[in-house]
């Protein structure tokens, strides 16, 4: 799979913490044009922590789809619901400015579903 430097460093800043992150599948559907990945972040001691989508795409519509989620959504979510963990981020020395991205945190149980092949792949 193909990431831009802007990218990269974008994903290095959401995960920052993490010793590396290990980037299993991207998803093709969405209406914005944004890239969501399925990436699972692992911690410098090794362990690996819940799988995560990582949504990447121009900084209004991620901005716009946080709003969305805050004032539609999080709220009304069972408590075992994937919810999104970091307010959308910018690396500061990216150059691409439409970049924007946020991160959803997958609850433990929904990994396996997460894991799955996509529909129609080999």
């Amino acid at each position: 799979m193909q990431l831009s430097p802007a990218e990269r460093a974008l994903l290095q800043t959401l995960f920052r913490g993490y010793g590396r992150l290990m980037i299993e599948r991207e998803f093709q559907s969405g209406y914005s044009g944004a890239r969501a990945l399925l990436a699972l972040p692992i911690r410098p001691d090794g362990r690996a922590d819940a799988y995560t989508i990582a949504k990447i795409g121009a900084r209004p519509a991620v901005e716009q789809e946080y709003a969305n989620y805050e004032a539609f959504v999080k709220d009304t979510l069972p408590p075992v619901t994937a919810r999104i963990q970091h307010t959308p981020v910018q690396h500061p020395l990216c150059r691409h400015p439409g970049i924007g991205g946020s991160a959803l945190h997958f609850h433990r149980r929904a990994r396996k579903a997460a894991a799955q092949p996509a529909p129609g792949a080999a």
